[in-house]
């Protein structure tokens, strides 16, 4: 019985200090800056998982104030746009346009520093 415990302690000790390097390793090699990025996704139709996504880029942006995303309308339908709407209302990263307007979207929003 001690035997078994001893492997199940050894084993969460080994994860545990694997995680620890691996977060050291992320907090040395960072960059102090992270720089400008932006993610364009073309929609049109119905899309039903644009919640899921969006949700899913705030995620692993959160700590990234200089990345954006892009929602850019395509032909997309009332029901998807007014989803978008409400993450862009939201969160000042996500940007909704219409296709026409991607240029000085672009222009404002990405800058060479």
């Amino acid at each position: 019985m001690d035997f078994i415990l001893y492997g199940i302690f050894l084993f969460i000790f080994t994860v545990g200090f694997v995680e620890i390097l691996n977060i050291t390793e992320r907090w040395v090699v960072r960059s102090k800056r992270p720089p400008s990025s932006i993610i364009i996704i073309p929609l049109c139709g119905h899309m039903e998982e644009i919640e899921m996504l969006a949700r899913e880029f705030k995620a692993k942006f959160r700590r990234n104030d200089r990345a954006n995303l892009l929602l850019l309308d395509m032909g997309m339908d009332k029901e998807t746009r007014d989803i978008c709407e409400i993450f862009c209302a939201d969160n000042r990263n996500f940007i909704l346009c219409y296709y026409h307007q991607i240029d000085n979207i672009l222009r404002k929003n990405v800058a060479v520093r």
